[in-house]
């Protein structure tokens, strides 16, 4: 139960935005960027792990990191 509800609201999570979902056989990765699509940097990235053999889950909120090149981009 607390798996289907820490998936379920990573899904809802990502309307605003897009995410991006790994499964594998033991957890479900869910990593949701609140910002428009285009968008480079973020302060509001969330990371949802949740274990499919605990149904525990974490919740870690985060930013994008981005630096320029020699050519200014």
């Amino acid at each position: 139960m607390k798996f289907l509800l820490a998936l379920a609201f990573a899904v809802l999570s990502a309307t605003s935005g897009y995410s991006r979902t790994l499964i594998t056989p033991s957890f479900v990765v869910v990593i949701i960027n609140n910002e428009p699509e285009g968008v480079v940097s973020s302060d509001n990235i969330f990371y949802v792990g949740v274990s499919k053999k605990s149904g525990d889950s974490i919740k870690i909120k985060g930013q994008t990191v981005h630096t320029t090149d020699a050519d200014g981009v």
